[in-house]
């Protein structure tokens, strides 16, 4: 077996079934430290299962300004059915953020059972999501927050209370 040195630094999981998962956020010095690496462990073998590398997602919609780069630095994760939610808290990607942001704004959702970059991905950014109230405009400062939990169909994820 071989040894991925990327595979620490994580801030929080959840379990769905028999699987537990780990969340990636940071795991080196430095503003380059934050990775995306989702781990899948076996609780019945304990043992790791899988990894999936969201780094490596390759959007394919022309209009999507989403890249795989960006997905990185969550802290908690929110089990919901067959589903794990990734919160997004920084990524220190200055170049894609808003307004040259550290805190990210990218949820992602994982099916676990189609745990694959190519069909068990999505991405949510939430600062482009229209609003449930008036002015029903984004809010392009909805970014970083601190873990999150699951009501009814619904994921809540409470801001970190950073810029």
């Amino acid at each position: 077996t071989s040894v991925d040195p990327d595979l620490r630094g994580f801030a929080g999981g959840c379990v769905v079934g028999r699987h537990g998962f780990l969340v990636p956020y940071k795991n080196r010095i430095g503003d380059h430290g934050f990775f995306g690496k989702l781990v899948k462990v076996d609780l019945e073998a304990f043992s790791v299962a899988r990894v999936l590398d969201l780094a490596r997602l390759e959007v394919t919609s022309s209009s999507a300004e989403i890249s795989g780069d960006a997905l990185r630095g969550f802290v908690g994760g929110v089990s919901f059915g067959k589903y794990v939610v990734l919160v997004p808290h920084r990524n220190n990607r200055r170049d894609q953020n808003y307004n040259m942001r550290d805190h990210s704004s990218l949820a992602v959702r994982v099916d676990v059972d189609d745990f694959t970059l190519e069909t068990g991905v999505k991405v949510l950014d939430l600062s482009r999501v229209a609003r449930q109230q008036v002015p029903d405009e984004p809010d392009t400062e909805l970014r970083g927050f601190l873990h999150g939990f699951a009501a009814g169909e619904y994921v809540y994820a409470p801001a970190s209370g950073s810029p």
